[in-house]
């Protein structure tokens, strides 16, 4: 009956195994890590738009240049995670619409 829903049902508690217990800990890390990715794909380049202007925005404390900072890590150019990669960097780069 309701034993397999997962909750507990009053007088009938059983305890979760380890199995059952590891694969819940798992769960939650990945759901974690998934709302941190997703709070990381609309940030790039965040940091130095700016809030009134078109362009980019230097801070007083910052020594970058604003335009030279894309993440370069080897696992978002893979064939596999490209198409994310992209749109990530459709938020920073204007393709094909320069002014004249």
């Amino acid at each position: 009956g309701q034993a397999a829903s997962g909750g507990s049902d009053g007088n009938k508690r059983r305890k979760l195994s380890k199995f059952e217990a590891a694969k819940n800990a798992r769960e939650e890390a990945q759901r974690k890590r998934n709302s941190n990715k997703q709070q990381q794909v609309q940030s790039l380049g965040a940091a130095y738009k700016s809030k009134k202007a078109g362009g980019d925005v230097k801070k007083k404390s910052q020594k970058f240049e604003p335009y030279a900072y894309v993440p370069l890590d080897g696992k978002s150019y893979t064939k596999k995670n490209r198409r994310r990669t992209v749109e990530k960097m459709s938020t920073v780069v204007r393709s094909g619409k320069r002014k004249r």
